[in-house]
């Protein structure tokens, strides 16, 4: 059994009889119960009813309270004294129940005799409802006093009988004093007329005639089913009316256009982006950053473009010549000599010896140091067999080279051409990079799942390469090789609320007084971030944002909507033209069988404003 506020829940079905309460009151355990009762309930439909419930609860000591709807219910039920609530959730009864005095002289009688007619037709339960073996039982402890002995004698002249199913018990309401009958546990009782006390004649004869109301508003053969119907029909008026209702006022929409003039307005503002940063900062662009990682393991087969020249060198004597200074001039092994483009080393170190100055025939004259050196090509190759010729010292300073030179009587010779491919530095870095691009590629996609909603610039992925393995060495004969790389990818993300927020803050100051920037839904597409600056290590960014739009004289949409709701299209459109700063204004009404009006709730307009 279902509870509630502590009140154990009885809910009644719209035809359920007395007797079959009674014993659901009289079985239930706990001693509050709520009896929450339909519209329309047979138990509603007379006080007698529902003054048999509150004597049976009170002789089992079961508070008992109501739940229901019905508003005559409602009423007879507070009459009679049980406490009505609208709701089994609410705390105080929507009806409190009448204050009453009860007199011993004032009573109801319950006439079984089938002959008698009673003055107001009232609901009672019949014999065959009780279960056999059950004893028919008065109400109160003990019967009125006044009439004891001759409610005796009654009881001794009524004759046993077991009544079949077509039996029926007539109540009346009479001055004489009697009990009322109820179905009771037991025996199954053959005393067909007994006494009860009850309220006041007053009560009895206000509830009489609301009985007698009751009965001529709703005649006798209304029957629950045809009830039901009407119900069901009423229903379907009610709801089709709501449904049209609902069509005409929220189904129509108005699409209106107001043209104002406007002028250029292009930005560009920079917005701070910062790991420690709580909240965006209005007033000084700073927006919070969130910076995630992955790592991320890439391997790729490039081909060799590197050539090396593995044929021989060119050689050949030079004979270097010091005119410059008296002093020797040491030249190192590898010192690099010249001549036509090609560069030349000296194979060992050699030492030119200093000037000589002397006196031929009464002339001073100078005599140049001279020492004989061999040579080799820098490189490879048989343009290097050149023909004899002076070579400059081109490691020494420029004055110093007109004076210390070396120079050849020969040709060199023996230089040969033979080139292959190898793997050069220059491989390996072009497919280090290539992978980082496919790394932070494909780092995007994880790092946006872990950013869960936050945005992810293109530019905001930096990749560290963490190392580069490739399969041979650099310089090696190789037509291709594999290069593995493991790099780590990080991804700084903000919220684009947040940076849309910060970034209208700052133009919003930027547009005068008089104006204002208007954005429709598409105007988040028109401002456009770039990435400025990053460093995930530190977690800062700079975020550049522009945006190229109009701006144009205030307008205030809100009372334009309510003042053209539920008029004609032409007035709607005189009354928009009429409003200073809007040059023209179209409206388009949807669908066509609202014949030109607009809607009549303001939320169904849509207004939009474009620039001249």
């Amino acid at each position: 059994m279902a509870q509630k506020n502590g009140r154990a829940l009885i809910y009644l079905e719209s035809d359920e009889e007395i007797p079959g309460i009674i014993q659901r009151i009289e079985q239930e355990k706990e001693a509050a119960i709520t009896l929450v009762v339909p519209k329309a309930s047979v138990v509603l439909q007379s006080v007698i009813n529902l003054k048999l419930l509150q004597r049976v609860s009170g002789k089992a000591k079961k508070d008992i309270a109501l739940v229901s709807q019905d508003a005559i219910g409602r009423n007879l039920a507070a009459q009679v004294g049980i406490p009505v609530f609208d709701s089994i959730n609410a705390k105080i009864p929507v009806l409190e129940p009448v204050a009453q005095s009860i007199e011993k002289d004032e009573i109801i009688e319950v006439n079984m005799d089938k002959k008698s007619k009673p003055p107001v037709k009232v609901h009672h339960f019949q014999e065959e409802e009780a279960p056999h073996g059950d004893d028919v039982s008065e109400l109160t402890e003990s019967p009125v006093d006044t009439d004891e002995s001759e409610n005796d004698d009654e009881d001794d002249d009524v004759e046993n009988n077991d009544t079949d199913d077509t039996d029926e018990t007539n109540d009346t309401i009479s001055d004489e004093p009697d009990d009322t009958i109820l179905p009771d546990k037991g025996e199954q009782s053959q005393r067909p007329l007994r006494h009860a006390t009850v309220v006041s004649p007053q009560t009895v004869q206000r509830d009489a005639v609301s009985t007698l109301q009751n009965a001529v508003q709703s005649p006798p053969d209304r029957s629950p089913q045809k009830r039901t119907r009407r119900g069901f029909w009423f229903g379907i008026i009610a709801m089709s009316c709501v449904i049209i209702a609902g069509l005409i006022i929220f189904y129509p929409k108005a699409y209106v256009k107001i043209v104002v003039p406007g002028e250029a307005f292009n930005q560009t503002i920079d917005i701070a982006g910062k790991k420690d940063q709580k909240e965006a900062d209005l007033t000084k662009s700073i927006i919070p950053m969130q910076v995630f990682e992955v790592e991320k393991e890439s391997k790729k087969t490039v081909s060799a473009t590197g050539k090396k020249n593995v044929g021989q060198k060119a050689k050949g004597s030079v004979s270097l010549t010091n005119v410059w200074s008296l002093d020797a001039k040491k030249l190192t092994a590898g010192t690099r000599l010249t001549k036509d483009s090609k560069v030349f080393v000296t194979t060992v170190e050699v030492t030119i010896p200093g000037a000589t100055v002397g006196l031929q025939q009464g002339q001073i004259v100078t005599s140049p140091g001279k020492a004989t050196i061999t040579i080799e090509a820098l490189e490879a190759g048989d343009s290097y067999n050149i023909a004899p010729g002076r070579f400059a010292l081109s490691e020494l300073p420029a004055d110093q080279q007109e004076k210390i030179y070396g120079e050849t009587s020969a040709a060199l010779t023996g230089g040969s051409t033979q080139e292959i491919t190898i793997v050069s530095a220059d491989d390996v870095e072009r497919a280090k990079e290539s992978l980082r691009t496919e790394i932070a590629d494909g780092a995007k996609k994880e790092l946006t799942d872990q950013a869960k909603g936050l945005m992810l610039l293109d530019k905001a992925i930096q990749v560290e390469t963490i190392s580069a393995t490739p399969s041979v060495g650099v310089d090696t004969k190789a037509d291709s090789f594999d290069l593995t790389v493991k790099a780590k990818a990080s991804g700084a993300t903000f919220s684009e609320t947040a940076l849309r927020d910060v970034f209208l803050a700052q133009v919003k100051e930027k547009v005068p007084q008089d104006k204002e920037l208007v954005l429709n839904e598409t105007s988040q597409d028109e401002i456009v971030a770039t990435v400025k600056e990053l460093d995930t290590k530190v977690g800062t960014m700079t975020i550049s944002g522009s945006i190229k739009t109009k701006i144009g004289p205030k307008i205030d949409i809100e009372p334009l909507r309510a003042k053209i709701a539920g008029k004609k299209q032409s007035e709607a459109i005189t009354l928009l033209k009429s409003v200073s700063g809007i040059q023209d204004a179209t409206i388009e009404i949807k669908p066509r069988w609202m014949f030109g009006w607009t809607p009549l709730s303001a939320r169904q307009i849509i207004i939009t404003i474009t620039y001249t």
